[in-house]
């Protein structure tokens, strides 16, 4: 059984006049604090509510929790772009039991055992690297004015700061060889929520008028995330992005080399040539995710596992559990 901690804020307000005393809140006590949430069938967290319905149908379908995990960031970028992509990048940590299930249905290891693999109790921890690279043509003094300062446009609102995506290769590359259910069927709910339209949430509203000025300088972006007349969607109204499903279509046939040297490869590449970007197709065909060893820690009697650099936040944790650990008495 999986059991988390969700921790809430309740807050109440009551006015009145010649009112008998108010009964004690029970919700205000310490002990009141968490509410255990718990599941035989595994949990899905994650920032829009569509995506995580997603991941929970694959889970319920007898995908694993890899199959869930690509699932919902694959519909993470049809549905709130500034947290899941197809063209950025990110790191997995994993943990796997050596034998049974995650999930419903059995773990998959596909080829040889990992060496980076770490043993944690009676399972082993994972690690993988799938973050942007830098295209073979970047430099040192790429994004510097000719007095030495930093050209901050050139360096966060052109072409020649975009990293060779990794996102695609992660993904594909976790599940075929830890997922259960088949590559297309992980890919099918994004599919079809990019093709038929799903409804507008209030953070991806918001996220789009305040990013309004940007997205409406390319033609693209401002078809893609406006109206016809130029407006933004407003929550509940219905967003379609067929261009999106045709490239999800294409990752569901090919795999990762529709977008590294097919279809989406010649696209992106062409684009970086006719607007001054870096990235080129030997970029592309390059690219690779490595497998990582995790850092490990402890924290009040637990081992904690997270991702090691390049990733700056894994280091950070353990920093920050070392600093809150109670000094032995």
């Amino acid at each position: 059984m999986t059991r988390f901690l969700v921790t809430s804020t309740l807050a109440l307000m009551a006015v009145a006049v010649g009112a008998p005393a108010a009964r004690a809140n029970l919700l205000q006590e310490s002990s009141q604090r968490f509410h255990p949430i718990e599941s035989g069938g595994g949990l899905v967290a994650a920032q829009e509510a569509q995506a995580a319905a997603v991941g929970a149908a694959i889970l319920r379908r007898g995908g694993n929790a890899v199959d869930a995990a690509v699932a919902t960031s694959l519909a993470l970028a049809v549905t709130l772009p500034q947290a899941g992509n197809l063209g950025g990048g990110g790191f997995l940590v994993l943990w796997l039991p050596r034998s049974g299930a995650i999930s419903t249905c059995p773990a998959v290891r596909r080829g040889p055992p990992l060496p980076e693999a770490v043993s944690i109790g009676r399972g082993e921890a994972i690690a993988l690297n799938f973050r942007e690279m830098a295209p073979a043509g970047a430099r040192p003094d790429l994004f510097l004015n000719a007095d030495g300062s930093v050209n901050r446009e050139r360096a966060l609102r052109s072409l020649l700061s975009t990293g060779v995506p990794g996102t695609v290769a992660g993904l594909a590359q976790v599940q075929r060889r830890y997922g259960c259910l088949p590559w297309r069927a992980v890919l099918q709910p994004a599919i079809d929520l990019a093709e038929t339209g799903f409804p507008v949430g209030a953070e991806l509203s918001a996220s789009l008028k305040a990013a309004a000025p940007l997205l409406k300088a390319d033609p693209t972006s401002a078809r893609q995330f406006f109206k016809a007349d130029g407006s933004p969607y407003a929550p509940g109204e219905r967003l379609r992005q067929p261009t999106l499903a045709a490239s999800l279509r294409c990752l569901a046939r090919e795999g990762p080399n529709c977008f590294y040297r097919g279809r989406l490869a010649e696209a992106l590449s062409r684009l970086m040539r006719e607007r001054g970007g870096l990235i080129n197709r030997a970029d592309l065909e390059d690219y690779r995710a490595p497998w990582m060893s995790p850092l490990q820690g402890g924290f009040r009697g637990y081992r904690v596992v997270t991702m090691p650099p390049p990733s700056g936040g894994g280091a950070t944790l353990l920093q920050l559990l070392q600093v809150l650990e109670p000094l032995p008495t």
